[in-house]
């Protein structure tokens, strides 16, 4: 588990906490991490599909990192993944 920030996000980097229940992330229940920017991949191969997913068609280009966090005073603290 993290116990301190990963620093702040890179220029125009979004980032968005999203949990299942819709309520605020906290140490005790984080969220899912999704970040979208310039900074982000512009599309995955699924591993055991082998097709490409473009990052922009998806979710308004927001990008499921598969990590649990919650945003602290620097940025975010990562918890582990998914």
């Amino acid at each position: 588990m993290g116990s301190q920030s990963d620093g702040r996000p890179g220029a125009r980097l979004e980032l968005d906490f999203r949990s299942d229940t819709g309520t605020p992330p906290t140490a005790e229940q984080p969220s899912r991490l999704f970040v979208r920017g310039g900074g982000v991949c512009l599309a995955t191969l699924g591993q055991d599909s082998g097709r490409l997913r473009v990052t922009a068609d998806v979710d308004d280009g927001w990008y499921d990192t598969g990590d649990l966090a919650v945003p602290d005073r620097w940025c975010t603290s990562p918890v582990g993944s998914n």
